[in-house]
């Protein structure tokens, strides 16, 4: 059986509950707060406005037979001129603050948008970057590659044959044929959800593999450094195009001199 000291704090709070106030209408999400506060002041220097117009007409009665009521409201008149006075004046500053605000809001949800659109250009701009390597990568990937590859020699890292066809079946997925192909565009998508699923590191299953484990397939390739290396230019090569390069030079001084010999 419930105690009295539980049954009385039961019906506290359903009191409680029954004396809570509704949230008010003009306290909505984004609402200017200083906009709300002058709306009240609004609301409050009407009502003011209107008091003291009643008491203005009362006073003019003054010499008639006012009751104590009516000239105890009479002395209260200059109060209310005061709060009037002051209503106003506060209005007036709160005007300018919701005017200052707005402008802060403004300016505020502007940069936001620009942060949120240079976040989306730099995530789009990361993808353009990842797809391309992943398709440089791919289209480098020769028979002679691949040989370096499966031996891991000449700066290649040595990959599996179960690695290496896997790449070839994921290029094939990524560059579909258009030619004759109804299904081109349908495939088209298909390949930009592999590369966007790639790049998540999903663990989907595709070619044999998964994308997470793709992608460490693409990373070791990336990492060893094979397609940065810079191609070899035979000295005989090397000597031709510096000797057209000097005369490159001698062409373009003996152009300067003659010029400037012709301008005296």
């Amino acid at each position: 059986m419930p105690s009295k000291k539980g049954v009385q704090v039961h019906g506290m709070d359903k009191e409680n509950k029954g004396n809570q106030r509704p949230p008010s209408p003009l306290l909505k999400d984004g609402a200017d707060p200083f906009e709300v506060v002058v709306s009240i002041m609004d609301k409050r220097a009407r009502n003011l406005t209107k008091r003291k117009e009643r008491l203005m007409t009362l006073k003019e009665q003054t010499g008639k037979d006012l009751d104590k009521d009516q000239l105890e409201a009479i002395s209260k008149l200059p109060g209310v001129l005061i709060q009037v006075d002051l209503l106003r004046e506060l209005q007036k500053q709160f005007a300018d603050l919701s005017t200052e605000y707005q402008k802060h809001s403004k300016k505020k949800l502007k940069a936001e948008e620009k942060q949120k659109k240079d976040v989306e250009r730099d995530m789009q701009k990361s993808s353009v970057q990842f797809s391309l390597r992943i398709q440089y990568m791919l289209n480098q990937l020769d028979e002679t590659a691949k040989d370096h590859f499966s031996a891991g020699i000449n700066g290649a890292v040595k990959l599996t044959e179960a690695e290496l066809t896997q790449l070839d079946d994921f290029y094939v997925l990524l560059n579909p044929q258009r030619s004759g192909n109804s299904r081109y565009n349908q495939e088209l998508q298909l390949a930009g959800q592999h590369l966007l699923l790639l790049k998540e590191r999903s663990k989907n299953e595709v070619v044999n593999t998964t994308y997470d484990a793709l992608y460490n397939t693409f990373d070791k390739i990336d990492s060893c450094g094979y397609f940065d290396k810079e191609e070899e230019i035979p000295d005989d090569e090397e000597e031709e195009e510096e000797e057209e390069g000097r005369g490159s030079n001698d062409v373009a001084w003996v152009k300067w001199f003659g010029d400037n010999q012709l301008s005296q």
